[in-house]
């Protein structure tokens, strides 16, 4: 297939600015991970968080910016979402299968 040419690291830092101040905290929460398993300063040898939000939180943003980041640094990055059910609750919120 072609090759995709990676993010530029300038423009995940531009998009930075539109992160609220929930969607920064949780960035800044899972980059930390990210950067001490890449940096060897982790146990952990794959990163991973989950993020169960109601609609309309801006998590696609913040899955977008984070997978961004990480593609940039030419590391391999995927979201996946896992629905326990095909029911979306009333509430607006998925029914997470990792509660």
């Amino acid at each position: 297939g072609p090759i995709r040419e990676l993010p530029p690291r300038e423009e995940v830092e531009a998009n930075m600015i539109r992160l609220n101040a929930d969607q920064r905290v949780a960035y800044q929460r899972i980059e930390t991970r990210f950067e001490a398993v890449v940096n060897g300063d982790s146990s952990e040898k794959e990163p991973h968080a989950f993020i169960d939000e109601p609609i309309g939180t801006g998590k696609t943003f913040l899955y977008s910016l984070l997978l961004a980041r990480a593609r940039s640094s030419g590391h391999i990055a995927l979201a996946v979402a896992f629905v326990k059910n095909r029911y979306v609750a009333h509430e607006g919120k998925t029914n997470s299968t990792f509660k």
